[in-house]
Formats: C-alpha cells, structure tokens, sequence
C-alpha cells in the first residue's frame, strides 16, 4: 500500500489523499487530524466490493463501525462528489471489502487490478 497525502502549492485548503492499493487491511487517520471529506474516486477493475470509512484514528475492518460503507459494482469506476462536504471529527481512515456490513472483512485475490483511491478533504 502506497498512501500519499498532497498539498496545493496554491492557497487552497484541499489536500488530495491517494492510496494506489486500498486492502481490508484499514488504513489509519490518513489526513493525520479531523477533516471534512469532499470527494472520493475508486478505480478498482473488475473487483466488486465496499469502501468502508471511519470517523476514527484506530480503525479495525470487521470490528470498527464505519460512518459509511459504499458498494463498488464491478467493471465500473467509482466517483462521488459531497458539495458541503462529510466532517469527520476525529480522522478519516478506511478500507476496503469484498463483504458488506461491519463485521465483513473478506478481501479476495483481484489480480493486477489494485484498488485506486483518491479522496479529497480539507
């Protein structure tokens, strides 16, 4: 898993996280602090599975409740854009499935197609 957080040069307050193999293993507080979620883009090949967010520093797939859980067809990429934006009040961590619900933590061999994410806070 390669996680990268990415400021503007510009005076914005977006930052740009991108993580080019999203797993079931939950990435942590990935903006490092409390923020509000803007958009999220998946590009996950012919993998059927669920992007579970957490409002949380700790997360664990199967054990944390997430604050959302979206459903990725297979064969098709992924974009949601929030226009006021989803606060999380603590930070902003995640994984993905291959089973929905809170306890589902299954994540399959989905060949060379990774898991692309990129999500865009302030």
């Amino acid at each position: 898993m390669a996680v990268t957080v990415t400021d503007f040069s510009i005076p914005t307050p977006y930052k740009v996280i991108h993580d080019t193999d999203v797993s079931n293993t939950a990435v942590e507080n990935a903006t490092g602090t409390a923020g509000t979620l803007h958009a999220i883009e998946v590009a996950h090949g012919n993998y059927v599975g669920y992007l579970k967010l957490y409002d949380t520093t700790a997360a664990t797939a199967g054990t944390t409740v997430p604050v959302m859980i979206l459903f990725m067809p297979g064969n098709a990429d992924f974009t949601l854009h929030i226009p006021d934006g989803y606060a999380f009040s603590n930070g902003i961590s995640y994984a993905f499935t291959q089973t929905a619900g809170v306890a589902g933590t299954a994540y399959g061999d989905n060949g060379s197609n990774a898991v692309i994410m990129r999500l865009v806070t302030t």
